[in-house]
Order: C-alpha cells, then sequence, then structure tokens
C-alpha cells in the first residue's frame, strides 16, 4: 500500500513562501532515511488573479473541491496558505462537520505563559458566519444560521479525543448557554452524553464571559477548550498576541468526519510581507508537523521537525517578528528554513552512524 500523500495549495499573500519552506523540509525529511514524503501541488497560477484578490471564482472552487477531495481519497492531508474566504467557507459548508482545532501556545518557551498549554477546538463549519441567508431590509440585516446536532457530536467527539491526548485530561466547553434557548440546551445535551462516553477526561461547562476569564487565572489548569466559531475566531486571534506579541507562530487544522484534513497557519495571509523574505515560517512548519503527526501517521517524522526548530530556537535565531535578545540572530524565512533543514540532516546522520 502505497503512502497517503500531501497536498499542497499556496493560497495568497506568503503563501507561496511558506509552502515553498514545507516543500524544502518534506525532502529533508524524506532524506532521513524513512520513505519518501510524495506531494501533490495545487494549480495555484493558474489561479492566481483571483487567489490575490481573494474573490469568489466558480472555477477557482470546482478546482479546490477536486483538488481537496483527490488528497483525501488517497488518506493524505493538505498544507495550505490562505485562500478567498467566500470560496473557503463554502468548502467548509459542502465537505460537512468541521472542527477548527488552534493550539494556542505552541512554543511555550517563547511565549510569555509558557504554563498556558490550551488547545481551541471551535465549530468550523456553523454559525453566524456560515449563515445560509444573508438579506438586508433596509437598515436591518437579517442572517439566518442553522446549528445542526450532527456538527455539535463531532466537534464534541473531536474535543474530548484531544483532551485524552493533552497531559491535563481535561475539556472545558465555553459558550453562553444560558441566553439561547434551544441552542444552548442542545449544546449541552450533546456535551454531557459525549462526557459520559470519556470518562476519563475531566469534563466541565462555563460560560463564555467567565470561561475566557478563568483561562488566564487558571492558565495551568485549561486542557481543551470548545466553544462556538465566531469567539473561538477571536481567542485564536488575541491570545497569541498576547503570549508571542506576534500570530505568527500558531498553525491550525480543519477535520471532518469524511477525512478531510487541511493544515495552515492562522495568521492569514500578511499581504505586506509577500516577497519580502521576512514571514516567520514556524506556524507554517508546526502545521506541517501536526499534518505529520495526525493525518499522514508518521510521528517519527513529526517529532524530528518539532526537535529541528527548537534547536534552530535554541541557536538563537529569530525572525522580525519575535522578540531579540543580546546573542540571538536576526534571520528571514528562507534562513530560519535553512538552519532547520540543517539540524534534520544532523540528526539523520546520528541516526544512521548509531
Amino acid at each position: 500500500m502505497t503512502a497517503p500523500p500531501l497536498g499542497l495549495i499556496e493560497g495568497g499573500g506568503t503563501g507561496r513562501e511558506l509552502i515553498r519552506a514545507v516543500r524544502t523540509c518534506s525532502a529533508a525529511l524524506g532524506d532521513r532515511g524513512d520513505a519518501p514524503i510524495e506531494l501533490i501541488r495545487f494549480d495555484d497560477d493558474r489561479w492566481r488573479e483571483e487567489i490575490e484578490e481573494e474573490r469568489f471564482h466558480d472555477g477557482l472552487h470546482e478546482a479546490l473541491g477536486a483538488f481537496l477531495e483527490e488528497v483525501r481519497g488517497r488518506g493524505g492531508a493538505v498544507v495550505r496558505g490562505s485562500l478567498p474566504a467566500p470560496i473557503l467557507y463554502r468548502l467548509r459548508h459542502e465537505l460537512g462537520p468541521i472542527a477548527h482545532v488552534v493550539p494556542l501556545n505552541p512554543y511555550p518557551e517563547l511565549s510569555r505563559f509558557p504554563e498556558l498549554r490550551t488547545v481551541v477546538v471551535r465549530d468550523g463549519s456553523q454559525g453566524l458566519y456560515h449563515a445560509s441567508t444573508v438579506e438586508r431590509r433596509g437598515g436591518t440585516v437579517v442572517a439566518t444560521a442553522e446549528w445542526r446536532e450532527e456538527s455539535l457530536r463531532f466537534l464534541a467527539e473531536t474535543s474530548f479525543a484531544l483532551a485524552e491526548e493533552h497531559p491535563r485530561r481535561r475539556l472545558t466547553s465555553i459558550l453562553k448557554t444560558s441566553v439561547l434557548g434551544p441552542l444552548g440546551e442542545l449544546w449541552l445535551s450533546v456535551f454531557e452524553e459525549a462526557a459520559r462516553a470519556h470518562p476519563e477526561v475531566r469534563y466541565e461547562h462555563r460560560p463564555s464571559g467567565a470561561g475566557f476569564s478563568d483561562m488566564w487565572l487558571e492558565r495551568d489548569e485549561f486542557g481543551v477548550v470548545a466553544t462556538d466559531d465566531e469567539a473561538g475566531d477571536v481567542l485564536a486571534d488575541l491570545v497569541p498576541s498576547v503570549l508571542y506579541e506576534s500570530r505568527n507562530l500558531v498553525p491550525a487544522a480543519n477535520l471532518s468526519p469524511g477525512g478531510h484534513a487541511t493544515y495552515q497557519t492562522d495568521h492569514g495571509t500578511i499581504r505586506p510581507l509577500a516577497g519580502k523574505d521576512r514571514v516567520n515560517p514556524l506556524a507554517m512548519l508546526a502545521a506541517l508537523a501536526m499534518a505529520l503527526e495526525r493525518t499522514l501517521r508518521r510521528g517519527d517524522d513529526a517529532a524530528a521537525l518539532r526537535g529541528a526548530i527548537r534547536a534552530a530556537l535554541e541557536d538563537g535565531l529569530r525572525t522580525d517578528d519575535l522578540r531579540r535578545e543580546p546573542g540571538h540572530v536576526a534571520v528571514g524565512t528562507r534562513g530560519m528554513t535553512e538552519a532547520i533543514v540543517r539540524h534534520l540532516s544532523r540528526t539523520a546522520a546520528r541516526a544512521s552512524s548509531a
């Protein structure tokens, strides 16, 4: 049986540089003596104008859908850059329930609060962001958003599975259910049912205001947090900025029950840095490590990549977005990637001589 492939989509903004870093590190991992990683590339150049302008286009939408289905059909994962939001959200709706997974503090050694090890799982296919109809009526906009039990069940199951792997084995669901009527009742019933099926995980529910503030007061207590798409989106934007004074370190994953798995940075296009060799590649390389571990089942490669990243940071290498201290060395996208590849090569050499 052939190994599952890794699909690559450059997307817009800094995506081309970041996916180049993924290709470079994937090749280095393949050279370590294990099976090479098969790469499948989406034809970004054909759709460059539509991608960069972030607009909907039927042809691009169909091409992306076909590419995602090809990779899923072969059991693979996709690592991607930023895509036009109208297409991305429509694809999420078409692929079915989506759990959007964001480890908020992937590099605790660089963080202001290393004890915060929270992983956010948010519903990525329903809610106001994914309204089925949006209509303006004079000074009023009416949006219709559906919440499906199927999606909440997948969100809950994914959250509990991640909590089982988390060293704290704790899951907190956060939603202001008391004012949401039937939606709040559905949310609570689904998570409470899932909790009974996972007694080894400590589960609790907290309302949104208290839950998010408690996360800062009890940083060493929270493990996995499950919430809705809107609140989770804001949380994933704000927390890394507090932890690192940068959003450029955090990866994300979109998982569906049908087997679709896409991995990306959680920071978008960063257009002002595009083409300038200045964007930090660590978020995208962390996304690659997540893809290797969770979907491609190449845990050794994921561990080697994470170890090489840590080694490059321990060497004092820092991109522009990271705070530098005496002894640190400023590098660009290529310089950081090349340093990580050198460390991968050294560990491969040590392993072959052992």
